[in-house]
């Protein structure tokens, strides 16, 4: 009995973190796109992700790059 009241906390707990993850992300892409969270285009955010695959690995990189400089420029965040 104890062992499944353990089991699911920590479910729980995992649970709101991925939550809590997702929330951040959201804000995130939110301040990339310069506007509300309520107001991102998402058709527009899902049309460029859907791209990813096709491109080229060294635009990729430069991509990576750019996220890791906007990250880092954000104030307040956390790692």
């Amino acid at each position: 009995m104890r062992l499944n009241r353990l089991q699911h906390k920590s479910k729980q707990e995992t649970k709101q973190i991925e939550t809590r993850q997702k929330i951040i992300l959201g804000a995130e892409v939110a301040k990339a796109l310069d506007c509300d969270v309520f107001t991102v285009d998402k058709e527009l955010v899902l049309g460029m992700l859907l791209e990813t695959p096709n491109l080229h690995p060294d635009d990729k990189v430069r991509f990576r790059k750019n996220g890791l400089l906007f990250l880092a420029s954000m104030k307040g965040r956390k790692t």
